[in-house]
């Protein structure tokens, strides 16, 4: 029964690996247009990955909704997550604690 029990928690576990590994791509610029269109979010940051991915977080400053995306160099684009309550943080002094 508990190794039932761990089977089960395991398998549940990976359902969004396997969600997000079959994610459609979709062309950059498109999807950068119907973000902008849609939901009026707009890229406010981003960072490269080890790997070569790009990863942007996309947001709308009045509405508070974001989506975070990667590229891969191929410039297949996958939505990572999406979320509302987005805000700006300032980046902390040399020095300080965030």
């Amino acid at each position: 029964m508990r190794n039932l029990i761990i089977a089960a928690v395991a398998g549940v576990c990976l359902i969004p690996l396997s969600a997000a590994a079959q994610q459609r791509c979709q062309d950059y610029r498109a999807f950068l247009a119907e973000a902008l269109a849609r939901y009026g979010e707009v890229p406010v940051s981003m960072a490269l990955s080890q790997r070569g991915h790009t990863t942007l977080m996309l947001a709308n400053r009045e509405t508070g909704t974001w989506t975070a995306i990667a590229r891969r160099p191929d410039g297949c684009t996958v939505v990572l997550d999406h979320g509302e309550a987005w805000s700006a943080i300032e980046a902390p002094e040399d020095g300080e604690a965030s």
